[in-house]
């Protein structure tokens, strides 16, 4: 059985170099976690924020489980999200009207 907080760990090693480590986080609680860093370890992700939260949170640690998706605030190239495995399907490279990379 896969477990999709192994998917975001292995999306966050994977991190490509030329990307700004930054973005927001959505999590299962609602919650929208704008970060411009980070740090990994096994079970959770080290979250530097961009400004306190409400109640002064300058970082958060969270359980992987609890990310429900991951927004890019940078121009992001479809070359560089290779490196999370992201890749064109078959069917769509092969069609005249598809952007490189982009269904």
């Amino acid at each position: 059985m896969e477990h999709p907080e192994t998917h975001w760990q292995e999306l966050f090693l994977a991190w490509p170099k030329e990307m700004p480590r930054r973005g927001v986080l959505v999590t299962t609680f609602g919650e929208q976690i704008p970060f411009s860093g980070f740090l990994v370890s096994k079970g959770f992700l080290f979250v530097e924020r961009t400004t306190p939260d409400s109640i002064g949170g300058r970082a958060a640690v969270l359980p992987y489980e609890s990310i429900a998706g991951l927004k890019f605030t940078d121009p992001v190239k479809p070359r560089a999200v290779e490196a999370f495995g992201f890749d064109t399907p078959a069917s769509a490279a092969s069609s005249p009207r598809s952007t490189p990379g982009i269904v």
